[in-house]
């Protein structure tokens, strides 16, 4: 299952690329163009890591995974700027920012967290059908005029 929807992450990725951007708005359309891929390239690369059965000590965790792929894309920047084209064609230091939102550290982080709420809405959702399953229903929800009735003064 994993691999499959890491697959699939890497082919939307991939046809986000070829797609015609030139209807866009030209902010967008510059985005797109200077920055899209220095984010969603690490990001893509360090999912694929997860795929490297068994992974090496350093690819563990989500730590040395991030580290790799920053080092990788950083040490493609540093070669763009010695005029040695790598990934990419142009030196920009932003680059550098880019690359570090795209493997973003906090992955784990929120990778813990969606998978904490998922197991929440599963307990939650069990618990909803064990409480309307097993607890006899009402014929009619109570009122305040039958509460009234059964109290005595």
């Amino acid at each position: 299952m994993q691999k499959t929807i890491i697959v699939g992450l890497q082919l939307i990725l991939a046809f986000v690329f070829v797609v015609d951007k030139s209807g866009l708005s030209p902010p967008i359309n510059q985005f797109f163009s200077n920055y899209f891929a220095d984010i969603f390239i690490p990001f893509a690369f360090y999912y694929l890591l997860l795929l490297v059965k068994p992974p090496p000590p350093l690819l563990n965790r989500w730590w040395g995974r991030a580290g790799v792929v920053f080092m990788l894309c950083t040490a493609s920047e540093i070669l763009q700027y010695f005029g040695i084209f790598a990934l990419a064609r142009v030196y920009d230091p932003w680059d550098l920012f880019m690359y570090g939102l795209g493997v973003d550290p906090s992955s784990h982080h929120r990778q813990t967290f969606i998978s904490t709420q998922v197991r929440l809405l599963e307990l939650s959702l069990r618990e909803f059908g064990e409480i309307n399953h097993h607890q006899p229903r009402q014929s009619s929800p109570p009122t305040i005029t039958g509460y009234l009735s059964t109290v005595t003064v």
